[in-house]
């Protein structure tokens, strides 16, 4: 099997698959019908016909702060007494450069423990990233269903002394990462081990966190070092 090469992700398509009540835009920007919120926490995966990366009408790469701001308090499903405004400085669309942003956070109505929870970034006036963490059981081949077949599976190593890891799977024309809960012990032998030795996983893994990056991200992830990303050929039996 190939492992990837270094080449920059460069092809945005027009249509992209959106995590969690996608009422992203068309490209007229016209609000397409929101999902009830049942659906929401038990499906997330929703087509939609943006014409580029986008969450509920806000684009990586293009919607402002203000913008972002007032989309965000508007979203039924976001538990408004939750949402937390933090500034600092922090990687902007190009990973290598810091600036002056702004995280948003919140989570869904209900328990958080059950409870989607959504983390926003705007550095310098622009949506860099959507990041949403599941706590409801979405696994790999569920996510791929919906999704389509990644570009990329890999591994990543997580902290200074890289005791932890996750597994990983990015859709380059989507601009978009999904990633595992973190193992650590023999749980990294049994899943990032078998991603770096045979470059498969099992399709029950779940999936722990979905984001929407820009492109200079990806290729940063793609080639940091923490890690290894091989071409997606398919998925280890369960068995």
């Amino acid at each position: 099997m190939k492992r990837i090469s270094k080449k920059p992700i460069t092809v945005i398509t027009l249509n992209i698959l959106v995590i969690f009540l996608s009422s992203c835009t068309n490209i007229n920007r016209t609000p397409l019908p929101t999902k009830p919120l049942d659906v929401v926490i038990v499906n997330p995966f929703i087509e939609n016909s943006c014409q580029t990366p986008c969450w509920n009408g806000l684009y990586i790469g293009d919607s402002k702060e203000s913008e972002v701001l007032t989309t965000f308090q508007d979203l039924s499903f976001i538990d408004q007494k939750s949402v937390n405004l933090v500034r600092l400085s922090m990687s902007g669309l190009d990973p290598n450069i810091f600036a002056p942003g702004v995280e948003i956070t919140g989570y869904c109505v209900g328990s958080r423990e059950n409870c989607i929870r959504v983390r926003i970034r705007v550095v310098d006036d622009i949506l860099t990233e959507v990041s949403i963490l599941l706590r409801n059981d979405i696994k790999l081949d569920q996510a791929i269903e919906y999704l389509g077949k990644p570009d990329y599976i890999g591994y990543y190593l997580n902290g200074v002394e890289k005791t932890t890891c996750e597994v990983m799977f990015v859709w380059g024309s989507k601009q978009l990462e999904l990633s595992s809960e973190r193992f650590s012990g023999s749980d990294m032998e049994k899943y990032c081990w078998d991603v770096r030795d045979v470059h498969k996983t099992v399709p029950s893994l779940k999936i722990s966190n979905v984001k929407y990056v820009s492109v200079p991200a990806l290729n940063f992830l793609l080639s940091t070092g923490a890690g290894e990303f091989f071409e997606y050929t398919g998925n280890l039996s369960d068995n």
